[in-house]
């Protein structure tokens, strides 16, 4: 099932990764259907939500 996002807005976060833009809009694409990641309907910006948290979490729980 697809989910599309809005936009670019990515802030040059491909430049920051050292990845092509479409790379990084395919994995933020995979991020919001997957509920870790959002955009702001406003500033069309995206922020990473408390489910990712919960990766971190499990992370800090192994170690």
């Amino acid at each position: 099932m697809p989910c599309p996002y809005r936009s670019d807005r990515t802030s040059g976060t491909e430049q920051k990764l050292n990845l092509n833009k479409s790379t990084v809009h395919r994995i933020l694409n995979s991020l919001i259907c997957m509920e870790y990641a959002k955009q702001d309907a406003e500033t069309l910006k995206y922020s990473l939500t408390f489910k990712f948290c919960g990766i971190a979490n499990q992370i800090l729980k192994t170690e």
